[in-house]
Formats: structure tokens, C-alpha cells, sequence
């Protein structure tokens, strides 16, 4: 805006001084015709007035000229300052930093485990062989002496009676010596017949593994299961008989358990095992 301003200025004066100039040419006493009418006559400018005419007619600069300060001017860096501390009092002694660790979290597993794998059972199950006492003897029951009569001075009627009578008193004492011994051999029976666990022990094992050869898984199904049989032997090796304890909840499962005892044959029982009828528990694993 002040360009144009300026422009305008100088343009009117020059303007101005074009018109001062031919007004002051028509007045002078230069020959020019009556009035001036017939010649016209020209005269060159002076310098000075031509370099304000080239002045004024040259179009102003309309780049702004920025003046750049030559370096090595004033130094504009921020002052430094000086803090005296003659006069402070002593900073208090910095308390310890506590250094709080950060308690470990524990880590989480999110992987997922494989399926267990069912172990089979490396050793066999061991039969619980249920002891059974066979039937005592029966005690003969004790016969009581009779008491004999008092003597009494009679006569040999009376005598003769009561003689008599002491024959049966004799009699009830071996009687009761007859009741003693057998009393004493129905002891020593039970003591035989009590048999000892270790050879019960082996001929479970030998029962178990008559029946494990003869185990078959069955068909028509592929499920596992364990089985509890109780199985009656006789001490000869006869099966007595065959339950199912506790099933397995498969029918196939259970029916093969008791077909592999039928089948088995089965051993008699050691030397010093007392005759009668054991009771053995035997639990059977199928698997496919």
C-alpha cells in the first residue's frame, strides 16, 4: 500500500512539473511568432531536471528489502548467573532410597497337557485269599459223675444196693476222661486246620495265573474295565463257585472274567494247607 502511494505522489508531480515547464515557455520573450502562433520553440532541459523526471517516471521497487545485521553484532546468549552459598544453610543428609522389588508373579502355563496315558498294570494282581475255618468237631458234652449215697448202716439188702450202685459212678469216670480226650484231639484238629498265610499266598498266585492264561478280551466292544470275582476253590482245586464282587459296568466285560475261571484249571492246594473250602477275591483288568 505504501508503494502505490508513493507511485501516485511521484506521478503527479511529475505531471505538475511537465505543465510548470511548458507554462513557463509560453511567457518568455523567445522568439516564437506574434503570440507565439507561428513557431514553437523548444529548449532542452536542464540535467537536474531531467534526473528527477527519470527519478519519478522509474516504477518504484516493490521488493521489500530486509536488512540483515552483520554477524559479530551485541550477544544475545542468556547471562550467567552466580549463586553465592556462604549464606545457605546446610542441605539435610539425603534419605536412603528404598528400593521396593517388584513382586515375581507367578508364570501361567496355558499350554494344554496331553491326555493321560493309562498305565497297565505291570504286576499282576495279587488274590486276598479269604481264609475259612472248617467246621470244629463237635465237643462231646461233658457228662457230670454221679455223686454216690452215703453209707448208711443197713442191712446186706441195703449193702448190696448201694455196691450196686458204685459200678455206675465208675463207669462215669472214664466217661469223663473219653470227654477230656476228645476235647483235647478237637483242640489239636483246630490247630491243624489254622493254615499258614504264606502258602495260602502261593496258591493265590498259582490260581491267578491259571486264570490270566486263560483271559480273553471279548467281542463287540472296546471299552476297559476292572471286574472283582470271589471264586470258592476246595483245597483239591475245584471251583466251588464263581460271583462277581464288584462289576465292571460292562456286561461283555464281566462275562468274559467268569469264563476265563471256568476255563482255567485251577491247582490243588500245597501241602499243609488244612482241606475245606477257601474264599479267594480276584480283580481282573480288560483292556482292547
Amino acid at each position: 500500500m505504501k508503494n502505490v502511494v508513493e507511485f501516485l505522489a511521484f506521478l503527479g508531480a511529475a505531471t505538475a512539473l511537465h505543465l510548470s515547464v511548458g507554462y513557463w515557455g509560453a511567457g518568455t520573450d523567445m522568439p516564437a511568432g506574434e503570440a507565439g502562433d507561428a513557431t514553437v520553440t523548444l529548449t532542452a532541459a536542464s540535467a537536474s531536471v531531467q534526473m528527477m523526471v527519470a527519478q519519478w517516471d522509474r516504477p518504484p521497487d516493490l521488493v521489500q528489502r530486509v536488512v540483515v545485521p552483520a554477524p559479530g553484532g551485541d550477544d544475545t546468549s542468556a547471562p550467567s548467573f552466580t549463586h553465592d552459598d556462604t549464606y545457605l544453610p546446610n542441605p539435610r543428609a539425603a534419605l536412603p532410597v528404598l528400593e521396593h522389588p517388584a513382586p515375581s508373579l507367578p508364570q501361567i502355563d496355558h499350554s494344554v497337557p496331553p491326555p493321560p496315558q493309562p498305565e497297565l498294570a505291570k504286576t499282576r494282581p495279587r488274590l486276598r485269599p479269604l481264609q475259612t475255618t472248617p467246621p470244629a468237631s463237635q465237643a462231646q458234652p461233658r457228662i457230670a459223675p454221679k455223686t454216690a449215697p452215703p453209707k448208711t448202716t443197713a442191712p446186706k439188702t441195703a449193702a448190696h444196693k448201694s455196691s450196686q450202685g458204685a459200678k455206675p459212678q465208675k463207669a462215669a469216670g472214664a466217661g469223663a476222661g473219653a470227654s477230656k480226650e476228645r476235647s483235647s484231639t478237637g483242640s489239636a484238629s483246630r490247630k491243624k486246620q489254622t493254615s499258614s498265610p504264606k502258602l495260602m499266598a502261593q496258591w493265590g498266585g498259582k490260581i491267578r495265573s491259571s486264570i490270566e492264561r486263560r483271559k480273553r478280551y471279548p467281542a463287540g466292544t472296546r471299552a476297559r474295565g476292572t471286574v472283582t470275582l470271589s471264586i470258592a476253590v476246595h483245597n483239591s482245586g475245584a471251583v466251588a463257585g464263581i460271583a462277581v464282587q464288584r462289576s465292571s459296568g460292562v456286561a461283555q466285560i464281566d462275562r468274559a472274567a467268569v469264563a476265563a475261571v471256568k476255563a482255567a484249571r485251577l491247582p490243588a492246594a500245597p501241602a499243609g494247607v488244612t482241606a475245606g473250602r477257601y474264599n479267594f477275591t480276584l480283580p481282573m483288568k480288560f483292556a482292547p
